[in-house]
């Protein structure tokens, strides 16, 4: 979990920066990821008396997702914020989906990213084919 602090003018402080800078995803990346911007980023960027900050359920092609939607208004403590997120190349890479001109930045985390007991298995006797084996067709 992050320590997160605002000053008294409701900016994040250096250290509730760095430490989200300074953030891993080493031991499950994307579900450490997903976790991160439905849960914790949402909280974070709640506190900013400047942004605005979404999170609602969405159909993300045929399938559920949580969008996150970010309002920074290009003020620099929320700019401070989301430039931090981005800087994680996991968060970036699969969940940023959209920015617009006024500070709007929207993440995508498919809801399956949330759910452990869905994600592949990384067991080696659990990774084998599930896929039926069929006998050829007789002619």
């Amino acid at each position: 979990m992050v320590e997160w602090e605002v000053d008294e003018h409701g900016y994040p402080t250096d250290a509730s920066i760095a430490a989200i800078e300074a953030l891993s995803f080493e031991l499950h990346p994307v579900i450490e990821g997903a976790r991160f911007m439905t849960e914790t980023f949402p909280a974070m960027a709640s506190t900013l008396p400047c942004g605005q900050v979404t999170v609602a359920d969405i159909d993300s092609r045929g399938f559920p997702a949580k969008e996150i939607r970010f309002v920074t208004g290009g003020w620099s403590g929320c700019e401070d914020l989301i430039n931090a997120v981005l800087g994680h190349v996991v968060l970036r890479h699969l969940y940023y989906a959209k920015w617009e001109r006024g500070g709007l930045h929207v993440f995508v985390v498919p809801t399956s990213h949330l759910k452990p007991e869905e994600t592949p298995a990384t067991n080696a006797a659990d990774t084998g084919s599930t896929r039926k084996q069929t006998e050829p067709e007789k002619r």
